[in-house]
């Protein structure tokens, strides 16, 4: 998804944005790579996304782009990596999009994960008791769809947290998996592109990725906010998978 009716992010300001590109043409000699899906740094060898992202997908097509503003030429702390493996969760839907999580391992590069530095850094997961509210400030990134097409630049928008009747009253199929961000009347929000890429909100101080982006109708429509998958309700489904 792109970010809507958003701003242009400086370098270093969502250090844990992962572009994940998939190959759309090969020769014997080079391959060209476009925007698939956001993702979100957890540590040296972890990304969380979305598991619709991972839907037909081989793992050989995807690639893992980490410290990336422009996408359209290097920045100074860019790198990519490949693929290993992905998990995608046990209880993911692929129509209703219940459950739509999905952990990637990147292989190793010259025997090391990913550094962190000024432009690269892991997000804070959630506690149990991290608060889902209104008054949070929170934050969506990505690459996805703008009102002018796709942007080179990554883009960002401060969405609010929607009221959980007031969300269920938009989309029925809303389960307990999912929560709503984003304005009602429309013209900021996710959108196609930005998808599995991260929504954080600062709890005590610390940016904390609250939600995975997974669907939504439209971009930016009146009534149709997006919907965002609940990251604490998968931290022991998280931490098993990081112990493997």
């Amino acid at each position: 998804l792109k970010i809507f009716g958003g701003l242009n992010a400086d370098y270093g300001m969502f250090p844990w944005q992962v572009a994940i590109r998939k190959v759309i043409y090969r020769t014997k000699t080079r391959k060209i790579d476009a925007q698939h899906c956001g993702g979100i740094v957890l540590s040296r060898f972890w990304i969380l996304s979305a598991a619709h992202c991972f839907d037909d997908e081989v793992k050989s097509d995807l690639i893992i782009r980490v410290g990336d503003l422009n996408n359209k030429e290097p920045d100074s702390d860019e790198e990519e990596f490949e693929v290993e493996e992905i998990f995608m969760h046990e209880g993911y839907d692929t129509k209703t999009y219940d459950n739509d999580i999905a952990l990637i391992k990147i292989t190793p590069k010259d025997g090391r994960g990913i550094m962190a530095g000024m432009y690269v850094q892991p997000a804070c997961l959630p506690s149990d008791n991290t608060p889902y509210t209104e008054d949070l400030d929170c934050y969506i990134s990505g690459w996805g769809a703008t009102s002018l097409g796709s942007p080179n630049k990554l883009k960002y928008a401060e969405v609010p947290i929607i009221d959980r009747n007031i969300c269920r009253n938009v989309y029925k199929r809303l389960t307990p998996s999912m929560f709503c961000a984003g304005y009602l009347k429309g013209g900021i929000d996710s959108c196609q592109g930005d998808s599995g890429g991260p929504l954080v909100c600062k709890v005590g101080g610390k940016y904390t990725v609250l939600g995975v982006t997974s669907w939504g109708r439209g971009c930016g429509d009146p009534n149709s906010p997006g919907v965002y998958t609940v990251v604490k309700s998968h931290l022991q489904w998280i931490q098993d998978k990081l112990q493997t």
